[in-house]
């Protein structure tokens, strides 16, 4: 739950500062981000748990010189979410009939990633979209599991390949083809020590002719 508590300054100041008028213009933006910005022009604090909110809702609102509550009454208006003023807190809820709901299925997806040649690929990320500190890799056989909400996306990504996005929805089983990035691979060389770009390596390429090998003998005679 996300919760900051302030008492450095007297009451009647974070009182009247949190009163100031909000002036938002904003086109199609992450709720998350729209509630970053009232508290900054406000000094309010939201309050709410992260289930309460539509993550994948996105907000277009133009405001100038409203107050709180007409900013909050359009923010939320044909949603879920309630909202409750508490002297600096703004405490988001949901309403009963959307809490009684059932709440969203999680969906186990499985399904193993290959390259071109069809062979199974080791350690590749994916992630979640939406939520992008959650995921897994895949296994010494390309395979993978993670438990996903049906509607998201998954992110799949690998040094020298093409990241993709792949959708879940209606799926239990997404398997994926990594196709290789040539526009990385042109730009990297493997040497003995490791992978440099190929500019950083002419310079210690040479070419030797055979006459100027010496061959070890096996013994003095030979010699």
């Amino acid at each position: 739950m996300l919760a900051t508590i302030g008492f450095i300054r007297p009451v009647s100041a974070q009182t009247a500062e949190a009163a100031k008028t909000i002036t938002l213009n904003v086109q199609n933006r992450p709720i998350k981000e729209v509630l970053t910005l009232i508290e900054r022009q406000s000094d309010y604090i939201f309050v709410y748990y992260d289930n309460i909110l539509d993550i994948h809702r996105k907000v277009t609102l133009k405001v100038t010189n409203q107050p709180i509550s007409a900013v909050l009454k359009q923010l939320f208006a044909g949603t879920d979410n309630t909202w409750k003023l508490s002297g600096r807190q703004i405490v988001i809820g949901r309403s009963v009939a959307a809490a009684a709901a059932t709440p969203r299925k999680i969906t186990r997806i499985t399904g193993v990633v290959r390259d071109q040649n069809n062979d199974p690929l080791i350690g590749v990320t994916i992630r979640i979209k939406a939520r992008p500190n959650i995921g897994t890799a895949s296994d010494i056989n390309g395979k993978y599991l993670l438990d996903v909400y049906p509607d998201e996306v998954l992110e799949f990504s690998y040094v020298g390949y093409k990241s993709q996005d792949v959708s879940v929805t209606g799926q239990e089983i997404v398997d994926v083809v990594m196709l290789q990035n040539d526009a990385i691979l042109d730009a990297v060389e493997v040497v003995g020590y490791g992978v440099q770009k190929k500019i950083s390596v002419i310079g210690s390429q040479q070419t030797i002719a055979t006459k100027e090998l010496k061959v070890p003998v096996a013994n003095l005679t030979q010699g």
